[in-house]
């Protein structure tokens, strides 16, 4: 996305007044991905807990840390799975579908890594572990470093979701093209409303059209705008391919999201999607722990006060 290298160098910098919009913590409008993630979740996850996974002015979340962690990783944010019909472009619909696979597998094993770490919180008797559980001190998810158990199931719940998000910001599942006929500054879209299918488990059908846009961060060493970071590596001899600038709806401004409404379907969804996140993970909870241990740990999850889930 192109908001990623400017918060890695905003960010460690502390100077993050105004850096290009996004669907990151640090936007002109405020923190899409934390706005994103506190609507999905409100009515889910205590205050603290929400914070600590959402976010706040000032504190970064887990579901926003991705963007400084891994900032290369194509798979943590769906880039990079273009592909046209033009003579010589050069990547093949085949190919364009296995980058949006990876995106979505990384989502779902990110969910399993964050399964796997609820051991250390509770007990095989179903007590939770209070030296596990963040209290006066807040987890810290900046430099993706593992600490206390809740506070890395949190952060491997934040890869999750920040991946889900991103689908609907740079993919065109929602997208209504300009008028006019299809081209890479105009690339088709595949125009659906609420949570893609194919994002909500992870062997579901892939819908035929479905693309994301170009992006290289390895060409962008000097610049941080959108354009110019993508320029070297979003060319070819043939022409230019489809690139993340002409795709991503990251901000209710950016070309593409203004177009008929497909930033507020692209919003919608990522709130969809992220509910239906934590949905599986409880789902894969109950699976992996049956029993008390496992309603034990849903419980812990949701609540920013460790003895409340002693029963």
């Amino acid at each position: 996305m192109n908001i990623r290298i400017a918060v890695l160098f905003a960010a460690f910098a502390l100077a993050a007044a105004n850096p290009a919009l996004s669907f990151s913590m640090l936007t002109k409008d405020g923190a899409w991905h934390e706005k994103i993630t506190r609507e999905a979740l409100a009515t889910t996850l205590q205050k603290d807990t929400l914070g600590q996974l959402a976010g706040s002015r000032g504190a970064l979340g887990a579901t926003g840390a991705p963007d400084i962690d891994a900032p290369f990783k194509d798979a943590a944010h769906c880039d990079n799975a273009d592909a046209f019909s033009a003579a010589g472009y050069p990547q093949t619909a085949v190919e364009a579908r296995a980058m949006l696979d990876a995106c979505r597998k990384y989502a779902f094993d990110r969910i399993e890594d964050a399964v796997r770490d609820l051991a250390a919180l509770v007990t095989k008797e179903g007590k939770v572990v209070s030296s596990q559980f963040p209290s006066l001190v807040s987890c810290t998810f900046a430099g993706d470093v593992r600490g206390r158990a809740k506070c890395n199931v949190l952060q491997n719940l934040g890869k999750a979701m920040h991946a889900a998000q991103d689908f609907y910001s740079h993919a065109n599942w929602v997208d209504q093209p300009a008028v006019g006929g299809a081209t890479a500054q105009n690339p088709p879209g595949l125009g659906q409303n609420g949570a893609a299918p194919y994002f909500a488990a992870p062997a579901a059908a892939f819908p035929a059209g479905l693309i994301s846009g170009c992006f290289d961060l390895k060409s962008a060493q000097s610049k941080l705008s959108g354009d110019a970071a993508e320029t070297k590596g979003c060319n070819y001899k043939g022409g230019l391919r489809i690139k993340h600038a002409f795709l991503n709806k990251d901000d209710p401004a950016t070309p593409r999201a203004a177009i008929g409404g497909n930033f507020e379907r692209a919003r919608t969804a990522a709130v969809e999607d992220t509910r239906g996140k934590w949905v599986w993970f409880e789902m894969r909870v109950r699976e992996v722990y049956p029993g008390k241990r496992g309603a034990v740990m849903i419980c812990a999850m949701k609540t920013d006060k460790a003895g409340t889930c002693d029963y």
